[in-house]
Formats: C-alpha cells, sequence, structure tokens
C-alpha cells in the first residue's frame, strides 16, 4: 500500500520534497506513520510527535486514527506566531 503525504515549512526542508511516498504492508495509524518518517529522516525527531499537526483528508487527524492509501494525508509542524 502506497501512502502519498503532503508536507509543509520545514518538515519539507528536512525531507527536501513538498509530497513523498512512503509503502507500507497494511492500513497504520498515524502515530506509526510518524515513526516511520522519524526513522527515515532523523531531523524530525527534534519535533516531538504530539506536537505535529497531522490532516487526515482535511480534518485533524488523532494519533491512533488508522490511515490508508484513500486518505490525504497533510502533515504540518507546530504553528506559532501573532
Amino acid at each position: 500500500m502506497n501512502l502519498k503525504i503532503k508536507l509543509f515549512s520545514y518538515l519539507r526542508d528536512i525531507v527536501g520534497k513538498n509530497e513523498i511516498d512512503i509503502e507500507v504492508e497494511n492500513a497504520i495509524k498515524v502515530r506509526d506513520l510518524i515513526e516511520i518518517l522519524r526513522s527515515k529522516w532523523p531531523k524530525m525527531n527534534e519535533v516531538e510527535y504530539q506536537a505535529l499537526i497531522v490532516l487526515k483528508n482535511g480534518v485533524p487527524a488523532k494519533l491512533d486514527d488508522i490511515v490508508t492509501e484513500e486518505d490525504e494525508i497533510a502533515i504540518l509542524p507546530p504553528v506559532s506566531g501573532g
């Protein structure tokens, strides 16, 4: 199963692409997806995974939500400013 993931801000800079494909055997939880990304790009470990904003089909996802190849996944770093 192929998951397409859109990355934003400095996460895009870490990976070097706006969008990546991750191959997994089965549907996985959001937390597992984040762990896969952190293992491929260790610099992502600088951000606590609970602080990442993960959108599944445009809606904020919980860490235990399941993602499949039919889902549109976007990951954003924590947002701050004023």
